[in-house]
């Protein structure tokens, strides 16, 4: 039973090791990079605290700084800035349909309100008799203090909603 066990517990305890082989150096504000990739070109060899044990020759590990020739497989600063620029006129756009919208919803509800506040007005001026409920859920009729409450109101809303 041991000898089955051993080469499992050798693995278990082998797997740390490898997890450790990283770099570690400091960046430009001085606060600690961790990475299992070499630090960039422009990290000097002072920056770099600890290499991975299989990594001894710092030449092979850390590439030399490129010149402005080598560099046409980086991405070009201006077709990023120029993706982003159409990626916030795009957000601004969708930004603006939005708003758009959103107030087109209230000028329809604006303008349900002033046509029910209109007929309700012209159904309490006609004098028919009007009901209402009160608290206790009973119908009663409206006498002229309650009609020129709902009048008074009517009015507000016609004076804000229909424009």
């Amino acid at each position: 039973m041991k000898s089955r066990l051993m080469p499992l517990l050798f693995i278990l305890l082998a797997m740390p090791t490898l997890a450790m082989a990283q770099w570690q150096w400091l960046d430009q504000e001085g606060r600690p990079v961790f990475s299992d990739m070499p630090p960039p070109s422009g990290v000097s060899n002072k920056q770099i605290v600890k290499r991975p044990a299989a990594s001894t020759d710092t030449a092979a590990a850390v590439p030399p700084a490129s010149s402005a020739s080598e560099l046409p497989l980086l991405p070009k600063a201006n077709t990023d800035d120029q993706a982003l620029k159409a990626k916030i006129a795009e957000s601004k756009q969708a930004e603006a349909q939005k708003q758009q919208a959103e107030e087109a919803r209230l000028a329809s509800i604006k303008a349900e309100n002033c046509r029910r506040a209109r007929g309700a007005l012209s159904s309490l001026s006609s004098g028919t008799r009007m009901r209402t409920t009160n608290a206790q859920g009973e119908s009663v009729f409206m006498d002229d203090d309650a009609r020129e409450a709902e009048a008074r109101h009517l009015r507000n809303v016609m004076q804000s909603d229909c424009q």
